[in-house]
């Protein structure tokens, strides 16, 4: 399976562990994503899930496996909210996009047959999180994620854009969840680690 930005043992191992039973790597996403502090709670409105929209404040090239904590965006608002912790206010915005062309670069995505189904697997995140596959939404309320167990967002298959050469784009948003302690470390609530795509052969 390709990386997307490097290859390891340990990310086949991490590839593995979140994976789950019945289902195929297809992709692993990039390791940097764009991300955005959303205080005022506007992306929604303002449709931060679409590729296109650039306002807000973006950082590129986040990390997924280190959390927001040294991001321009998050250093900025700490410089303008000295006393303020992030979370609980606000959310977290997490932006990817991707040729439909890697995707079925992988042996494992050549034969893929109409039916099958594809979904997304998080090795690890906290929070309320909602989620858009190509500027629409996945799912209708926000899910649990728990930082302890990988978790699978099962995406209607209408929803991709799987003929070759077709950008995807995958938006992740994350607030504060008051089951978890998501604001303990230096992370929040948001990605804790890689994000494939993975198939079922339904």
């Amino acid at each position: 399976m390709r990386s997307g930005d490097y290859t390891s043992v340990g990310l086949a191992a991490d590839c593995r562990r979140t994976t789950p039973s019945g289902f195929l790597p297809l992709l692993a996403l990039p390791y940097g994503w764009l991300f955005a502090l959303d205080a005022a709670s506007v992306g929604v409105q303002r449709h931060w899930f679409n590729q296109s929209v650039k306002h807000g404040n973006w950082s590129h090239d986040v990390s997924t496996m280190d959390g927001w904590s040294t991001s321009p965006a998050m250093r900025e608002w700490r410089s303008a909210n000295p006393k303020k912790r992030y979370p609980p206010e606000g959310a977290a915005w997490w932006r990817v996009s991707f040729l439909s062309t890697e995707l079925f670069e992988e042996p494992s995505a050549r034969s893929l047959p109409a039916g099958a189904e594809v979904a997304i697997a998080l090795s690890a995140a906290c929070g309320e999180l909602s989620a858009w596959v190509n500027g629409l939404p996945v799912n209708a309320t926000a899910w649990r994620a728990d930082p302890a167990a990988p978790m699978l967002i099962r995406v209607d298959r209408r929803l991709w854009n799987l003929k070759r050469g077709r950008i995807n784009t995958v938006a992740l948003r994350f607030a504060a969840d008051s089951s978890h302690n998501c604001s303990s470390d230096v992370h929040g609530a948001g990605l804790r680690g890689r994000v494939y795509v993975v198939g079922k052969y339904v």
